[in-house]
């Protein structure tokens, strides 16, 4: 086995470099939970801050693929390994929403914004509703499909990020790598 990641007793090194390395205490890049508040062990590891893998990760727009390989892969916003674009594990929840094709309204509304916008693949709109609630439309970067999202006011974390109400780790997937070109 080729060990990439120098922290010690790291039990994933064939996956990540050092830089990769997640503490399980501090939850920082660079050391593990042995180094953590150790200055001195940590600084023995920043000889390695800039080693990088051949076999680089393979999910695409993986913004630091030479760091790991694809089986080290996690999501920036939930952290799960492996990456995703329509699903988020995150409580198994889709990351985009399904307006049912029976709601003729919502998605002719919809719809027309995205159309007024001439929303192109790789952007977004936001388009603000009652009460704080808005509704954010993207045009899929590979398909050019409108995809939807539905933000309530009161699921954007402020009751606390482990709650049922956070939807904020949905919406940043959402928008991830998306230009958001109207807010309105």
């Amino acid at each position: 086995m080729i060990s990439f990641c120098k922290v010690n007793k790291c039990r994933f090194s064939d996956c990540h470099v050092t830089s990769r390395h997640k503490c399980g205490t501090c939850k920082q890049y660079g050391h593990g939970q042995t180094e953590c508040g150790n200055f001195i062990l940590k600084q023995s590891l920043y000889q390695y801050d800039n080693d990088k893998i051949e076999s680089k990760c393979t999910i695409e727009d993986c913004i630091d693929s030479d760091t790991h390989v694809t089986s080290g892969h996690s999501c920036r916003y939930c952290e799960s390994l492996i990456g995703h674009l329509l699903k988020c594990p995150i409580n198994g929840i889709d990351i985009c929403d399904k307006v049912q094709d029976n709601n003729f309204d919502i998605i002719n509304r919809l719809n027309k914004h995205a159309t007024k916008y001439k929303l192109n693949k790789g952007q977004y709109i936001l388009l603000r509703v009652e009460m704080g609630c808005a509704w954010y439309i993207r045009s899929n970067q590979l398909t050019g499909d409108y995809e939807y999202l539905f933000m309530d006011a009161d699921c954007y974390g402020q009751y606390g990020k482990d709650t049922m109400t956070n939807d904020l780790p949905r919406l940043n997937a959402f928008i991830y790598n998306y230009i958001l070109i109207v807010s309105e």
